[in-house]
C-alpha cells in the first residue's frame, strides 16, 4: 500500500506488528512491514496496489476509547514515539454469537492511534443509534463499547435462495 514516502524519514522493517500477537500479525499478513520514523511532519500515500476494488481509510481513535478491529483490514498504524501501540485480546469462547459467527478473539486497538485500514469499495463509519444491521463481510470493526451481536437476516428465503447470509452483524 505504500506508493511514496520522503527522504526525510527513517525506514525498517519490522518483523511483526506485535510480537504478543505473533499468530494474529502472521495471518493479517502484518509482517515484514515499514516502519517508518520522522522528527517532523511528512506526507506519505498509501493505496491500494494489487486489488482494484480495495480503498484505503483512517480511523482516529482518541485517549480512553478503543476499537475492535479485523486485523485483516488493518494496512497501518499512526503513532507517536511516546504512546506506542496498545492491543489487547478479548476471548468470547462462552458466546453463542461468537459460536454462530466463529469470532471466538477480538483484538482491540486503544487509542489515541490512527488505525489506517481497507475495505472493499471503501470504508465508512456509521453510528450504531438504536441498532443497525450489517451484513458480517462488511464489517471491519467496531466500537469495543458497543453492543455487538449477530442477528438472523431480513428474510430467510433470501438464504435459501443464496442471495442473502443467515446473519448479519448488529
Amino acid at each position: 500500500y505504500l506508493q511514496s514516502s520522503p527522504h526525510i524519514s527513517t525506514n525498517e522493517t519490522k518483523w511483526l506488528l506485535s510480537r504478543r500477537y505473533w499468530l494474529a500479525s502472521i495471518a493479517a499478513g502484518l509482517y515484514a512491514v515499514t516502519r517508518m520514523r520522522s522528527d517532523t511532519a511528512t506526507t506519505v500515500v498509501l493505496s491500494a496496489t494489487r486489488d482494484p476494488l480495495s480503498e484505503v481509510g483512517t480511523l482516529e481513535i482518541p485517549v480512553g476509547s478503543a476499537f475492535a478491529l479485523q486485523p485483516r483490514n488493518l494496512i497501518g498504524v499512526l503513532q507517536r514515539r511516546d504512546q506506542p501501540l496498545r492491543i489487547s485480546s478479548h476471548w468470547r469462547a462462552w458466546s453463542l454469537h461468537a459460536w454462530l459467527t466463529l469470532q471466538l478473539r477480538y483484538l482491540v486497538f486503544h487509542g489515541p492511534v490512527t488505525l489506517i485500514v481497507k475495505g472493499c469499495r471503501g470504508v465508512r463509519i456509521e453510528r450504531a443509534e438504536k441498532g443497525r444491521s450489517v451484513n458480517q463481510a462488511a464489517t471491519i470493526g467496531f466500537s469495543a463499547n458497543l453492543a455487538y451481536s449477530s442477528r438472523r437476516s431480513e428474510t430467510f428465503v433470501g438464504y435459501l435462495s443464496g442471495k442473502l447470509p443467515l446473519l448479519n452483524d448488529s
